[in-house]
């Protein structure tokens, strides 16, 4: 009789696995590893997966769905005034999205360096491709349906801007044991995306 599998074990060994390949990359950390973080067997660790790669994938397929999810109660209205609301709700998704990859910040580590291993070099590319993505369609319905905005910015610009600047920001806190004050971090994207950099004289000096 085969034996049966362990919620507990398979969860012990998920979380071992993020960890060690967070350190030191796929092709570094050996099956033993994982089970001897977990407190389980090697039959325990192939009793509910083939490989270690079959870990990997599963913890990155999870960490896509938790980030989807989590930025999914942050869609802006669309066909309305683009006005304080709308870039309140654009603000707490950015925020949300910060705050996400910065506890999540070992599996982040883990897409950055793809695994350390060819199969997954890609991974990183892909992510930020698909963050691009996502930004330039936001914007372009925003374009399209709500009056306030510029219509001569590319959405593709904007998602590109947005995707590279989540680049860096993870870049400088990957490693960060300290929590990064997300608030004005925020609001300086915010202000610059939205405002820019040139300081806007009041509207009573322009009146003639």
């Amino acid at each position: 009789m085969g034996r049966t599998p362990n919620r507990w074990a398979r969860d012990a060994l998920i979380a071992s696995a993020r960890t060690l390949f967070a350190e030191k990359g796929l092709l570094e950390v050996r099956v033993e590893e994982i089970t001897a973080l977990a407190g389980t067997s090697k039959g325990a660790f192939y009793l509910h997966f083939k490989t270690k790669d079959e870990v990997f994938q599963h913890i990155v397929g999870e960490f896509l769905i938790q980030m989807r999810s989590a930025l999914g109660c942050f869609e802006p209205v669309y066909g309305a005034e683009f006005d304080a609301s709308t870039i309140a709700c654009l603000e707490a998704g950015d925020m949300e999205l910060a705050r996400f990859m910065w506890e999540n910040r070992d599996c982040v580590a883990m897409i950055f360096h793809g695994g350390n291993g060819a199969a997954y070099e890609g991974l990183l590319e892909q992510f930020l491709e698909g963050l691009a993505s996502r930004t330039a369609d936001n914007f372009r319905r925003l374009f399209e349906t709500s009056r306030g905005l510029v219509t001569h910015i590319s959405p593709e610009i904007v998602g590109q801007i947005v995707a590279g600047a989540t680049y860096m920001f993870v870049r400088a806190h990957l490693r960060s044991a300290e929590k990064p004050d997300f608030d004005t971090l925020t609001t300086q994207f915010r202000d610059l995306l939205f405002f820019g950099l040139v300081c806007r004289a009041p509207a009573s000096e322009h009146t003639p």
